[in-house]
């Protein structure tokens, strides 16, 4: 069984992320290339943190979906940049699949969520509940919520 490592600010379980993931996100000149974490506490300032360093909210160059109070116009997927309001709205108007929304809304999947997402997996997941429960959606919290 994984060791389960915990953010070192708030206690919370974390899930590791790529180096390359925090490397493109963070507004820092420089950081470790030592395992990376992602604290799952959506009320906690720390993003990501290792062994080594922490990286709070404000030192990120994109709003994280589930530590921001308004998750509206935050992206649910980042390479599209295409928001949960976005998502939303072409729902109510009859679309209902990613490939659908994306067309309405003329944005393209750039394939690069390892580098733009701040979980640096794939927004499906996420994408497709959000079209299954909307309008009424209400983001989910991530410890309910499964990162793949």
């Amino acid at each position: 069984m994984d060791e389960l490592i915990v953010c070192p600010e708030c206690g919370n379980p974390s899930i590791e992320v790529y180096y390359e993931t925090v490397k493109n996100l963070t507004i820092k000149d420089s950081i470790p290339e030592t395992g990376w974490f992602l604290c799952t506490n959506p009320t906690c300032k720390v993003v990501y943190f290792s062994d080594k360093d922490l990286i709070k909210k404000d030192e990120l160059k994109v709003p994280v979906w589930f530590k921001e109070e308004d998750k509206e116009n935050v992206p649910i997927c980042y390479c599209a940049n295409i928001t949960y309001k976005e998502i939303r709205e072409g729902v109510k108007i009859g679309h209902k699949s990613i490939k659908s929304i994306r067309n309405y809304l003329n944005k393209t999947n750039s394939g690069m969520c390892k580098y733009k997402n701040p979980t640096g997996r794939c927004c499906a997941g996420l994408f497709n509940y959000c079209i299954k429960t909307s309008p009424l959606c209400l983001l989910p919290k991530t410890r309910s919520f499964t990162f793949s």
